[in-house]
Order: structure tokens, then sequence, then C-alpha cells
């Protein structure tokens, strides 16, 4: 296997994870389509993919929700700029009908 296809099978096998574990919750919410639950899931795993990576955005730090579509991001983040990429890049993401930014800039300790 090259190591593209290996990186491949790895951000597939996150991602797979990652839905799992955001699905649980909505699928507890007796108001909500399995359908839905499963689309909002999807597009909370596209949105961590997405800022795994970004610079000022601690993937740990950072909570992200998806409701109907909508995107709340919550937690912190070490920059003004850090908040508005996380903003951007969930609204990159198909299916994003909106986007809640309610992150905090708190700046790192030294």
């Amino acid at each position: 296997m090259t190591t593209r296809a290996k990186r491949s099978a790895r951000i597939i096998g996150v991602a797979a994870a990652v839905a799992a574990l955001v699905a649980t919750p909505a699928l507890a919410d007796p108001h909500r389509s399995f359908g839905t639950a499963i689309h909002d899931a999807w597009i909370t795993g596209q949105v961590k993919l997405r800022l795994i990576h970004k610079p000022g955005i601690p993937p740990l730090a950072t909570n992200i929700d998806t409701e109907d579509g909508i995107v709340t991001l919550a937690g912190t983040v070490t920059t003004e700029d850090g908040k508005r990429e996380a903003a951007r890049q969930a609204e990159l993401v198909a299916g994003v009908r909106g986007v809640h930014n309610e992150l905090a800039v708190v700046a790192k300790k030294s």
C-alpha cells in the first residue's frame, strides 16, 4: 500500500470514528429524524476534520455541534483570526446552513 493510500485510509477511519462518536448524542433526540441526525453528525465530523490542522484552533478545546445543518462552534481559540477561520472552515462544509460562532478568544499562557 502506498503512503498516499495509507494516509487516505487513516483519514477515512478517523472520519468514520468521529461520525460514530458525534452521532450518538444526536440520535438520542426524539424530535429529530434518523436521516437528519446522521447528516448533522457527518457535517460535525467534516468541520472537525477541517479544523484539526488549523493553527490557533486547538481541536481539544473546540466543541462543534450541528442541528438541522446549523453548526455551533464553542470553546476557546488563541486568536481572533483563529475564531474567524473556524467559522469560515465550517461554512465551507457541504450542507451547512449557518454557523453560530461562540468561540472565546483566550491568549496562550506563557
